[in-house]
């Protein structure tokens, strides 16, 4: 059986602070490989990521010139995931001071619960009157605002209720002048 402690170990960890979450006890990246090296010719290389909070080995890759079974089966397998887990672990204040200053440097990330407040209506109807493409003004709106399309939609439909926007004809895009609206005839 290999010993994993005279193996050369390398982890891949990503840089983006997007791609980090904090576990009970440490900060985990959600995607990571790990590889190690043996003087007997063989290379384990373990993708690792986390599943449901958990960290799990999604695939494992043996490398090498005289790759054996035997060879293969040396490998002390759980003390590699144990190893990758523990080399990604951010538990260590100098590599979790590395990733506060990353999330430092990052952009502002703009809140999902903003609210529908006055101010934020009136940017809807803002971007809405501003849309290059009149056809879609509400797919405009969501890119601007950094939000899903269905929520831009919600906004939009609460601005008109608001009457930050005039009327429109069912199923065309932009305001329609008051002059130019038809009404729908019933069956």
């Amino acid at each position: 059986m290999l010993d994993i402690r005279h193996a050369e170990s390398e982890a891949r960890l990503p840089r983006d602070p997007a791609d980090w979450v904090r576990t009970d006890d440490a900060m985990l990246p959600t995607r990571w490989t790990w590889a190690a090296r043996w003087d007997e010719g063989v290379t384990v290389e373990l993708s690792m990521a986390l599943d449901s909070g958990a960290p799990t080995c999604q695939l494992v890759q043996f490398r090498g010139t005289d790759l054996s079974p035997t060879l293969v089966r040396s490998v002390p397998l759980r003390d590699c995931i144990t190893e990758a887990v523990e080399a990604a672990r951010l538990s260590h204040p100098d590599r979790l001071r590395t990733v506060v200053r990353l999330w430092e440097d990052a952009p502002p990330v703009r809140a999902r619960r903003e609210g529908i407040t006055p101010e934020r209506l009136a940017e809807v109807a803002e971007h809405y009157r501003a849309a290059p493409d009149p056809r879609a003004p509400t797919r405009y709106v969501a890119e601007q605002m950094n939000v899903a399309r269905s929520t831009a939609g919600h906004l939009v439909v609460e601005a008109r209720r608001r009457g930050l926007l005039g009327p429109t004809q069912p199923r065309v895009a932009g305001e329609t002048p008051k002059s130019k609206l038809t009404r729908r005839k019933k069956p």
